[in-house]
């Protein structure tokens, strides 16, 4: 019997660096003493576990949403310093995403991810930008494991 490895793309040892670099250009950005916070969204559990660990590391509170349609109502109750965000997810598209952030007038940084090409990832963000978010540096999907 053959047996099939395939790593899980969440469990990868280059996401967590790609998210590790993410946080690491933002430290300083909280101006309070508490813990600063972050709410991922994603509708692949498994990226969303990897990035509660490697946020908890980090230093930051976090907060996990499986479905970008609570993310307005979430940004009331756990205002967060970091946002990463899914480009492509149902019923709540990352445009849409950003356009409503920039609606309310997030305060906070902003990091997409997508397995969209870099050019759509470079897309995204400048489009975030014009509707006055703070952007920081894409990350690219699949994350892949070394084994």
């Amino acid at each position: 019997m053959t047996q099939s490895t395939q790593a899980r793309p969440a469990s990868g040892e280059r996401m967590r660096q790609d998210i590790e670099a993410a946080f690491s250009a933002l430290e300083g950005e909280s101006s309070s003493s508490a813990r600063p916070r972050l709410i991922a969204v994603d509708d692949d559990p498994a990226i969303l576990d990897v990035i509660e660990v490697v946020g908890n590391e980090a230093g930051y509170d976090v907060l996990l949403l499986s479905d970008p349609g609570q993310l307005l109502e979430a940004l009331e109750r756990f205002p967060p310093q970091v946002i990463i965000s899914d480009l492509m997810m149902p019923n709540v598209d990352g445009v849409t995403l950003l356009r409503n952030l920039g609606a309310v007038g997030a305060k906070c940084s902003v990091i997409v991810a997508s397995a969209a090409d870099p050019k759509t990832l470079a897309a995204a963000v400048r489009l975030g930008r014009g509707y006055g978010l703070d952007m920081a540096s894409p990350m690219q999907k699949p994350f892949t494991a070394t084994v």
